[in-house]
């Protein structure tokens, strides 16, 4: 069987080896607009190799279909292979420290729940805010933001390896893929870039972090809209 990893084509789409589960997840929000949970949608087929749409303008959605050749995709990658917690910014906090690498955000808004995540952390008045805090930095899709123990120790929710497509319903566009469980992921030169418990890998084609989302898809008029 072929191993879990995902490979990025030189100008072309991500293929996708190991039979990895693909899945549609929709962004539920609150009254104020905030995300606080996910919705499962709908379930692709999962095979061996597949191949999804890097330039997003597939019409064949999640799955490539050839467009990126017509209209002269080049997907060039501009992320850098630092190790996260090389590249993050470390706030440190009365019970618990953040990192925070910003370039890997994908405007989900997770961490906008309460204060937001790095106030929660930094001005801490009681327990609530320590929760806040753990609660946010987790269901950041992109694993921009993590929570540390004060002895060092990541705080991290157990995912099995899965990709998600992200429907973002309340801004009504189609967000970034959501790799979940420490897929490998390799570059078009076949460098790896560092395994993560969660990123979110860019499905718009416009992404100045590419591979990785950057929220550019909130700017562009053919991710507007919910997948069907």
């Amino acid at each position: 069987m072929t191993d879990k990893k995902i490979r990025i084509l030189p100008k072309g789409p991500y293929e996708v080896s190991g039979n990895i589960p693909i899945r549609q997840e929709i962004m539920i929000n609150n009254e104020e607009g905030t995300p606080i949970k996910r919705e499962k949608g709908k379930e692709y087929p999962s095979w061996e190799t597949s191949y999804l749409c890097r330039c997003g303008h597939t019409n064949n959605i999640p799955f490539c279909d050839g467009t990126h050749g017509k209209i002269g995709f080049e997907g060039t990658e501009y992320a850098e292979k630092k190790q996260y917690e090389e590249a993050a910014k470390r706030y440190l906090g009365e019970e618990v420290d953040m990192l925070d690498q910003q370039n890997l955000c994908a405007i989900a808004r997770f961490c906008h729940l309460g204060k937001d995540t790095r106030n929660s952390v930094i001005h801490h008045e009681n327990e609530k805010d320590t929760q806040n805090a753990m609660q946010s930095a987790s269901n950041c899709p992109a694993g921009r933001l993590t929570i540390l123990q004060k002895e060092g120790k990541s705080i991290e929710p157990i995912l099995e390896p899965e990709i998600w497509l992200i429907e973002d319903r309340g801004k009504n566009y189609k967000g970034p893929l959501r790799i979940q469980g420490g897929i490998p992921i390799e570059s078009s030169d076949g460098e790896g870039y560092p395994i993560r418990n969660r990123v979110t890998l860019c499905r718009c084609g416009t992404s100045q972090n590419m591979p990785f989302c950057d929220g550019k898809h909130l700017k562009c008029a053919h991710m507007e809209g919910i997948s069907t």
